[in-house]
């Protein structure tokens, strides 16, 4: 199974969003990252999303967009319903958001390449081998070379 991202045409843009969890901020159940994930297709500029869930629980997610002003909405969209649901607390107090810009297609024979790691090579480890094999286009987006 391909990723989403291979049946995009360029140019366009990856956010990855990472839940940060912190204790006593959303409910049983909703996060965060949920209220991110609903958003974004209602939002002008949405491609497409791919999400999936790390070894330890928490859900990484894959959204696409057509400019990086389309994400910067949802951001600022998400921002004050996250405010509004969650006592103020912020987006960026629950969650991580890495943007990447995509230049060339992607397909089978070519994958996502960071230009330098988002993640220190002694903290891969720690990585679901299930969200690299599930996504590898989220492996290349965070600069660890998937081989499968």
């Amino acid at each position: 199974m391909g990723s989403l991202a291979e049946n995009l045409d360029p140019p366009f843009y990856a956010a990855v969003l990472n839940e940060t969890h912190r204790p006593g901020v959303g409910d049983k159940d909703l996060a965060p990252a949920d209220e991110m994930n609903s958003l974004a297709p209602h939002q002008p500029g949405f491609l497409g999303l791919e999400t999936t869930r790390t070894g330890n629980g928490a859900w990484v997610s894959v959204t696409y967009w057509t400019t990086p002003e389309a994400i910067k909405a949802w951001e600022e969209t998400g921002d004050r319903r996250i405010r509004n649901r969650f006592d103020g607390t912020g987006l960026r107090d629950t969650c991580g958001i890495r943007v990447s810009k995509i230049d060339e297609k992607i397909g089978s024979d070519r994958s996502l390449r960071a230009e330098t790691p988002a993640i220190p090579a002694s903290s891969v480890g720690t990585l679901s081998l299930g969200l690299l094999a599930t996504f590898p286009a989220i492996a290349s987006l965070l600069g660890i070379e998937h081989v499968g």
